[in-house]
């Protein structure tokens, strides 16, 4: 029994009741990654009402998957630049390795803050300006550090 505009749904009789057999669609069965529950978590404590849009309109786990995957992606690269602007190779891990743990576990630090701030806890209008800020962060710490190895640091 199709009308114009409503679609076919079936029944399974529970008891007295009738239920809908609504299923999730195929993206949702794919396991989700620490920045699309994040991402999640965010959009149901802070942006309900989008959170229940996407969700009836079956966009929301496209969404989740997309947003983990950009978000790993941009950590990985982000870690991998930082390991190289900041000199940590596997000879220091070899000569100090507290002092190899220290700087990398700091590393991801701020890479969990940048990814968190421009992808999992923001408004697509915001993206744009945590990304200017989080150069200019990076910039100044960047060279905080360059000043202070040559030993003329005035932090």
């Amino acid at each position: 029994m199709t009308q114009q505009g409503k679609t076919n749904i079936t029944y399974r009789q529970e008891g007295d009741y009738k239920i809908p057999n609504i299923t999730l669609p195929a993206e949702a069965n794919k396991p989700l990654g620490i920045w699309g529950l994040k991402r999640k978590d965010y959009l149901m404590k802070h942006k309900r009402v989008q959170f229940n849009i996407m969700l009836m309109n079956g966009t929301l786990w496209i969404h989740l998957a997309e947003i983990d995957e950009q978000a790993s992606a941009m950590f990985s690269r982000l870690v991998e630049q930082m390991k190289v602007n900041e000199g940590i190779t596997e000879q220091l891990k070899e000569q100090n390795q507290m002092e190899w743990d220290l700087r990398k576990n700091n590393i991801n630090e701020i890479a969990r803050e940048i990814v968190c701030s421009e992808l999992i806890y923001v408004q697509n209008n915001q993206r744009q300006e945590i990304y200017i800020l989080s150069l200019i962060y990076l910039s100044f710490y960047f060279c905080k550090r360059y000043y202070c190895q040559q030993g003329i640091c005035r932090w």
